[in-house]
């Protein structure tokens, strides 16, 4: 997993593993400074492996009133119009994205 960033941006990874890095983001635009905790997540196609990253993640949160934000590749639809193929959606998968 890589993350890259502008100059005007400075992060501190915190941790990171095979499927996220979690970092502090400091950023200033146009004279505005922000800071932001940013979780980048890779879940695993194995539903499986997902399900203990998923156990995992809330550990992540920060326990102040901190913004943090989430992203990546989840590898899981929460519709079944995201879907093609395959199995039909199964909404109990979705219900951690609820």
């Amino acid at each position: 997993m890589w993350l890259l960033w502008e100059s005007f941006v400075k992060v501190e990874v915190l941790g990171s593993d095979s499927w996220f890095i979690h970092c502090n983001v400091d950023l200033s635009m146009n004279g505005k400074d922000e800071s932001f905790v940013l979780s980048c997540v890779y879940g695993n196609p194995k539903l499986a492996i997902r399900q203990m990253q998923w156990a995992v993640l809330p550990l992540l949160k920060p326990q102040n009133d901190e913004k943090w934000i989430v992203m990546g590749d989840f590898n899981e639809v929460t519709t079944q119009t995201e879907k093609r193929g395959g199995r039909p959606f199964n909404y109990v998968q979705a219900i951690p994205f609820s």
